[in-house]
């Protein structure tokens, strides 16, 4: 192993950092708000929009990541392009389609799926009498789940969303696939260019490996100051 290219590498790899923390920020964060809609559309058990989510939820959690992403990608692209010369009049090809559309609603979807469960678990988790409490002193049901309900339902939720958000980034390192630069792409670039493997690779498991343990500590003094601000016991 030489020192120089594994140094090299390492600081090569640290450009494309902000990158794969801003799209997988970007990806929890919608993947929450979507898991939210498709939490409540659960519990609600809506006829048809209910057996919808169960199974797009069980495709979900059911099959591999990296499946989802090429069925994404070879099929996206094509409804994209045939939607906009059929109702636009452009001239699009599947190929004008940027990587970036595919790998985010690829991702977002994937992650709407898992956050459905962490919020419907954490929602379900509140007692019921909680709702009743609200009712008793004259809120609406909407009120009563904004102002009661969810805030504990939230306490509950974070640590998940903070633990799957570092999986995102570890999860991403599936984009160069789709020639999308992350962490491990650049690592794939900076042996490409050296014709050294092992040193890439050990630089980027180091990234990783940091942004891990930044990334721990953020989050317990971040989880411990929201149950605080939400009036739960750490």
């Amino acid at each position: 192993m030489y020192p120089d290219i594994l140094i090299g590498a390492f600081w090569a790899i640290l450009e494309a950092v902000p990158t794969t923390l801003l799209m997988a920020l970007i990806i929890l964060a919608s993947g929450i708000s979507l898991g939210a809609l498709f939490a409540f559309v659960r519990i609600k058990k809506t006829k048809v929009l209910s057996q919808f989510v169960s199974v797009l939820v069980a495709y979900v959690r059911g099959t591999p990541m990296i499946v989802q992403l090429f069925l994404v990608n070879y099929s996206l692209p094509n409804l994209i392009a045939w939607f906009s010369n059929s109702f636009l009049g452009t001239d699009m090809k599947p190929f004008d389609v940027s990587s970036l559309i595919v790998i985010y609603f690829a991702y977002i979807l994937n992650t709407s799926g898992y956050q459905c469960e962490v919020i419907r678990g954490a929602l379900q988790s509140v007692e019921h009498g909680q709702m009743e409490a609200g009712y008793s002193i004259g809120m609406t049901e909407w009120q009563t789940m904004m102002r009661i309900i969810f805030p504990q339902a939230l306490a509950v939720a974070i640590p998940s969303f903070l633990s799957y958000y570092m999986s995102l980034i570890k999860l991403l390192s599936l984009a160069f696939t789709l020639q999308v630069i992350d962490i491990m792409a650049a690592s794939k670039l900076y042996s490409a260019l050296t014709d050294r493997y092992t040193e890439s690779y050990v630089a980027a498991a180091l990234v990783y490996w940091i942004i891990g343990i930044g990334l721990t500590f953020i989050f317990n003094k971040w989880e411990i100051f929201s149950k605080k601000k939400l009036g739960v016991s750490v």
